[in-house]
């Protein structure tokens, strides 16, 4: 019985940027160079998919809380 007062969903600019689908990441390689670029169109982009994670979430009744892990290659234009 239960129920969490909230939950912590945590991401990254170059996740959101990764999940534009404009960038190819494969394991074991350096990540795209334009990755790590300032991207505030592909972080829009990438939102999306937060944007869902979250109504998901919601439609458990639990608040969602986001947290934005920080790489030193983030800007706070993408921050914002």
């Amino acid at each position: 019985g239960l129920m969490p007062n909230a939950i912590v969903l945590v991401c990254t600019v170059r996740a959101l940027k990764h999940q534009s689908g404009r960038f190819q990441v494969h394991p074991g390689k350096l990540l795209p160079e334009d990755l790590l670029k300032e991207d505030l169109d592909a972080v829009a982009a990438g939102s999306v998919n937060l944007q869902a994670h979250v109504e998901i979430l919601q439609r458990f009744g639990v608040r969602p809380v986001v947290a934005i892990n920080r790489f030193p290659s983030d800007t706070s234009a993408e921050l914002k």
